[in-house]
């Protein structure tokens, strides 16, 4: 309430300002300029599964998927990962403004609208504890906060334990990420859900998100989703 209060006033003081390029807004309860919010990356067609984008509305299944299917179930991304969303991202996960994550999962949520009644509990994607020691902040937790908050789910943070520290995804080609996080996740407390949704910053090849199903499913639960902010059109 004090903290609602105190944002209000500020920006009744200095003015709201679009995030991108800092123009000022005369509605506070927007964060980006009606110019900016165009330029906005929004998957407009996605395959019902990983969610990559596709250029046909009729299909609704990319090829991977209809060959050789995800351990996941969905995935609802509120953006393509392409500029600006790249830029946001960036700014967000390595130089801490943690300040974009409730903007982030607003717009995420935007994408969700009701949950799938499948769904009973939130799963932020693990860090190891030495990356976790190195950023200061799970990106994937900030996210998956005000979300739960929302939608009334319990998150799990003591269920799965990622126990070796992988390197970053982003640095590898996309042939060797599955390798890469392979046996990554430790299933350590038991979980009663059914039906979890794995919240991320960013999912590209999807290798990360489909180890953790794929950890989940192995141990009982039936349903996957992944909720994601920003998806990358990339090969599989």
């Amino acid at each position: 309430m004090v903290y609602n209060w105190l944002n209000n006033a500020l920006n009744f003081i200095m003015g709201q300002h679009c995030l991108l390029c800092n123009q000022a807004i005369k509605n506070p309860s927007v964060d980006f300029c009606p110019n900016c919010l165009k330029d906005l990356p929004v998957v407009l067609h996605g395959c019902q599964q990983c969610g990559v984008a596709l250029e046909m509305e009729r299909v609704s299944h990319c090829g991977h998927c209809l060959t050789a299917p995800p351990n996941y179930d969905r995935v609802i991304s509120a953006y393509s990962y392409a500029s600006p969303v790249r830029q946001l991202m960036a700014r967000y996960k390595f130089q801490r403004q943690l300040s974009l994550a409730p903007i982030f999962a607003s717009a995420l949520m935007q994408q969700i609208k009701r949950p799938d009644i499948r769904i009973e509990a939130l799963l932020p994607v693990p860090l190891h504890a030495m990356r976790l020691r190195q950023r200061g902040f799970n990106q994937a937790i900030e996210l998956a906060k005000p979300i739960a908050q929302a939608y009334l789910k319990p998150l799990l943070l003591k269920s799965i334990r990622r126990n070796r520290n992988t390197d970053s995804q982003l640095n590898l080609p996309a042939k060797q990420r599955a390798g890469n996080v392979r046996g990554a996740f430790e299933y350590i407390q038991p979980i009663k859900a059914k039906g979890i949704a794995i919240i991320d910053d960013v999912m590209t090849t999807g290798s990360t998100a489909n180890e953790l199903a794929k950890t989940l499913k192995l141990n009982g639960v039936e349903y996957v989703e992944v909720w994601c902010i920003a998806r990358a059109n990339a090969k599989h």
